[in-house]
C-alpha cells in the first residue's frame, strides 16, 4: 500500500489509538477471566475500552476518502 506522507501523522495517531483499545480490551478480559466480579471495576474497564474505541473511530473518521 502506498501512503501519502501527509497522512503519516494521522496514521500514527490511529495506530496508537488502536493499540490503546487493544490494551483496554485485554485488561477487561483478564479481569473477567480472573473471576473479577466488582461491578464498579467492570464498569470502569468497560468505559475505558469504549473511550479508546471511540477515539480510534474518531481518527478513522478523519481519514480522507482515499484511505478507505
Amino acid at each position: 500500500m502506498i501512503i501519502d506522507m501527509s497522512a503519516k501523522p494521522l496514521l500514527e495517531q490511529f495506530q496508537a489509538a488502536n493499540e490503546a483499545e487493544g490494551i483496554a480490551i485485554k485488561e477487561l478480559l483478564a479481569y473477567m477471566q480472573g473471576g473479577g466480579r466488582d461491578d464498579q471495576r467492570i464498569e470502569a474497564l468497560t468505559n475505558r475500552m469504549s473511550s479508546a474505541h471511540n477515539k480510534k473511530m474518531d481518527l478513522y473518521g478523519e481519514c480522507p476518502d482515499f484511505c478507505v
